[in-house]
């Protein structure tokens, strides 16, 4: 299959700037499925100071914006309360099962936080 690198960014450009406003700056926020980084560039770039997570290799071959941490798929490696904004674009449904990301996306999240 052959993918738009430019039609790409661009989407997921727009994607982000659709929730602009959910971030502010010196928010700790927490990228779930980050891929090669774009979107966490883009989070970094408003101020924000952004981990992006991602499963081994996922992104191996795609030029990097952003770093991103390889992670066992089920544990959070970020201690409880870490983050002001957990985030995740097109992921969530490729997760089985669901129910356990959720609570450690609960996990790492600051009460209070989104």
């Amino acid at each position: 299959m052959i993918v738009d690198h430019a039609h790409l960014i661009r989407l997921r450009l727009a994607e982000i700037e659709s929730v602009r406003e959910w971030f502010k700056p010196k928010m700790r926020v927490l990228e779930i499925g980050g891929g090669n980084g774009f979107q966490a560039s883009v989070l970094s770039s408003w101020g924000c100071d952004v981990a992006s997570i991602d499963l081994p290799g996922n992104a191996a071959e795609q030029e990097r914006y952003h770093p991103v941490q390889e992670y066992d798929g089920s544990r959070i490696p970020f201690p409880d309360a870490s983050f002001d904004v957990v985030f995740s674009s097109n992921v969530l449904e490729h997760i089985q099962p669901i129910a356990d990301m959720l609570t450690e996306t609960r996990r790492v999240l600051k009460g209070g936080g989104m």
